[in-house]
C-alpha cells in the first residue's frame, strides 16, 4: 500500500496519477480571484491604457499584481517627469500612493439607495433620448458614471460638487464639505467630457457651447426623495468646468429649535415672528446657513393661519401651503419685481430670499411699516456691517430704525468628530488668555482625524448665531443724524452695538464643540 503513494517536487503520485498539494490549488484560487478582483475593479480606470486593453485585461486575469504594478510605476514616472520630482518626492510618492487613488474609479458610495438623475421635466436620460442604438452602452456607462458621482457627493453630505480640468487628459472632481473643499478622484478627459455633457443635456444647457457661461438645474430621484441640483459652467484654459450646487432639500424639515439657537433667542424669534409687523434680518457670508434658518423660521409659523409668500433664488424646498416664487431673470422676475407684486396678494408673511439692490430694500423695509412680517437674507459680516450696508443702499436711517425687528447674525463652524477628538495643546500664552477670562480649557479640544470623519478631525458643522434686538436705545441712536462712515459705524458697535460672533464661538470651543483652529479660520 506504502507503494502506491510517491512523494515528488509538485504534489504526490497515486498508482501514477500526480496529484496536486491542496495548498498549491488554495493558493492557485486565491490568486486567480485576486486578478479577477482587481481586473474588474481598475480595467476602466485612467491608469489602462485605451490601446491593447483587451489584451491587457486577459493577462490580468492571470497576472492582474504585477501589471497594476508595472502601470503605476509607469504613471508614477511621467507625474515625477512632468511636475520634476526629485527622487525623494518619487519615492513619497510611491509609498504614499495617491497616484493609485486618483486614477481610480469613483468610491463606491456607502448609502445603498438608488438613484436616478431626472430633468427638469422630471425625465431620465434614457426617456429622453432613448436606450437603444450604438453609443446605447457607451451612454449606459457615462449616466452611470455621473450617477456614481452624485451619489457619492450626497453620502459625503457635499453642498457642492466641482469638475475641473485640470489637465488636457485629466479631470478632478472635488467635494466640498462642511464648508471645505476635498479631492475625491480624478478621472480621465474622455470620460470626463462625456459626464459633463451628460449633466448640462439633462440641465437643460447647450452641450456644443463650451466657452460662454451657463446655468441650469436637475433633480435626483432617491429610496428616500428626490434631490435638487443647480449647475453652472464655464470655460476655462484645459476644457470646460462645472460646478453643481447641491439644494438643501431637507431644510424645510429643521425645527427652529434645532438650528443652534439658545433657548432665550428661540423665544425671542417667535415672539418677533408672532407679531403682525416687524422684519428679521439674517446676515452671513455665502454657505454660512442663513437659507436654513430661514425654512425653520417658516416652518415655525401656522401657516393655514396666515398668508405666506416668498420670493427665493432657487427655490429649495416646497413648504406646504406656502406660496413660493422662483427667481427667473429671463422672463424679468427679479427679487424687486416680485416684492411689488407680491404686495397686492394680501400677504401676511413676506420672504426675501436676498437683498441685493436698493429697490428691493426699501421694499421690504417699507412693507414691514405696512402690517406685514418680513424675513430677509443679506450678505455681511455682522449685525453692524448689515445696518452700514443698508445705509450704502441709499436707506434712511430712521427708515432702518422703525422697520427692523432682529438682526441675526449667523456661522457655522465645523464641528469636531467625536470619535477622535483630543485634548488641546494650548500654549501658555493661549491657557493664561482663558484664565483671565475666567473660562476653563479642561473642555478645549483639537482635531486628530480617523476612519469616520475622512481623515479631517471634523464631522458636521455648528450654528453660531448673534442675535441682536432693535431696542429704543439703538432706534434714537440711529434716528439722531445719518451714519456715514464706516469709523461712525464703529463709534456705533464700541457702544451699544458689539458682535457677540466670537464670544458665542469660544463658548463652543470651551464645550469642546470645535477648535480654536477653525474659529480662527471663520471668523
Amino acid at each position: 500500500m506504502r507503494e502506491m503513494f510517491l512523494a515528488g517536487p509538485m504534489g504526490f503520485e497515486y498508482d501514477g496519477v500526480l496529484v496536486s498539494h491542496p495548498l498549491r490549488v488554495i493558493l492557485l484560487v486565491v490568486w486567480f480571484y485576486i486578478c479577477v478582483r482587481l481586473t474588474r475593479d481598475w480595467s476602466r480606470s485612467a491608469l489602462f491604457p485605451k490601446r491593447g486593453s483587451t489584451a491587457l485585461m486577459l493577462a490580468s486575469l492571470f497576472a492582474a499584481p504585477v501589471i497594476l504594478f508595472i502601470l503605476y510605476t509607469t504613471e508614477l514616472f511621467k507625474q515625477a517627469e512632468s511636475r520634476n520630482w526629485g527622487f525623494t518626492a518619487t519615492l513619497k510618492n510611491f509609498f504614499k500612493g495617491d497616484i493609485l487613488k486618483k486614477h481610480g474609479q469613483i468610491r463606491k458610495y456607502r448609502g445603498r439607495c438608488s438613484i436616478v438623475l431626472l430633468d427638469s421635466a422630471g425625465l431620465s436620460f434614457e426617456e429622453i433620448y432613448g436606450s437603444e442604438g450604438k453609443d446605447s452602452k457607451l451612454a449606459t456607462k457615462t449616466i452611470s458614471l455621473a450617477e456614481k458621482i452624485i451619489a457619492e457627493a450626497l453620502d459625503e453630505r457635499a453642498s457642492d460638487i466641482l469638475i475641473d480640468p485640470v489637465a488636457d487628459d485629466i479631470f478632478a472632481v472635488r467635494y466640498r464639505v462642511d464648508g471645505k473643499l476635498r479631492l475625491a478622484s480624478e478621472i480621465a478627459a474622455d470620460q470626463c467630457v462625456a459626464v459633463v455633457n451628460s449633466i448640462k443635456a439633462l440641465s437643460g444647457m447647450d452641450i456644443s457651447e463650451k466657452r460662454r457661461a451657463q446655468d441650469g438645474a436637475f433633480t435626483a430621484r432617491l429610496d428616500w426623495g428626490t434631490a435638487s441640483f443647480r449647475v453652472a459652467s464655464a470655460g476655462v484654459i484645459h476644457g470646460e468646468k462645472l460646478s453643481i450646487r447641491i439644494l438643501n432639500n431637507a431644510a424645510g424639515f429643521i425645527r427652529l429649535d434645532q438650528v443652534g439657537l439658545s433657548r432665550k433667542n428661540i423665544n425671542l424669534v417667535r415672539d418677533t415672528l408672532a407679531r403682525q409687523s416687524g422684519m428679521i434680518l439674517m446676515c452671513g457670508p455665502t454657505g454660512s446657513g442663513k437659507t436654513t434658518s430661514l425654512y425653520a423660521m417658516l416652518s415655525s409659523i401656522d401657516a393655514s393661519a396666515r398668508n405666506i409668500i416668498t420670493v427665493e433664488d432657487p427655490v429649495e424646498y416646497s413648504l406646504p401651503l406656502v406660496s413660493q416664487i422662483e427667481v427667473n431673470k429671463r422672463a424679468e422676475i427679479t427679487f424687486a419685481n416680485t416684492l411689488r407684486n407680491i404686495l397686492r396678494q394680501d400677504p401676511d408673511v413676506i420672504c426675501v430670499g436676498e437683498i441685493r439692490d436698493a429697490e428691493t430694500a426699501a421694499m421690504a423695509l417699507q412693507a414691514s411699516h405696512t402690517g406685514h412680517m418680513v424675513l430677509a437674507t443679506l450678505h455681511s459680516n455682522d449685525n453692524l456691517s448689515a445696518m452700514l450696508r443698508l445705509i450704502e443702499l441709499g436707506i434712511k436711517p430712521m427708515l432702518i430704525s422703525e422697520g427692523l425687528s432682529l438682526i441675526i447674525s449667523q456661522r457655522l463652524v465645523r464641528r469636531l468628530c467625536d470619535n477622535c477628538k483630543k485634548p488641546a495643546r494650548l500654549s501658555p500664552r493661549k491657557r493664561q488668555w482663558f484664565l483671565d477670562h475666567n473660562l476653563s480649557t479642561d473642555g478645549v479640544m483639537e482635531a486628530a482625524g480617523c476612519e469616520k470623519c475622512r481623515d479631517t478631525g471634523y464631522d458636521g458643522r455648528v450654528a453660531i448665531f448673534d442675535v441682536l434686538k432693535m431696542n429704543e436705545e439703538i432706534r434714537k441712536t440711529l434716528f439722531s443724524g445719518p451714519i456715514n462712515s464706516i469709523e461712525e459705524c464703529r463709534e456705533l458697535g464700541s457702544g451699544i452695538i458689539k458682535s457677540r460672533l466670537r464670544k458665542e464661538a469660544l463658548k463652543a470651543v470651551v464645550l469642546g464643540l470645535t477648535s480654536l483652529d477653525e474659529v480662527k479660520s471663520v471668523l
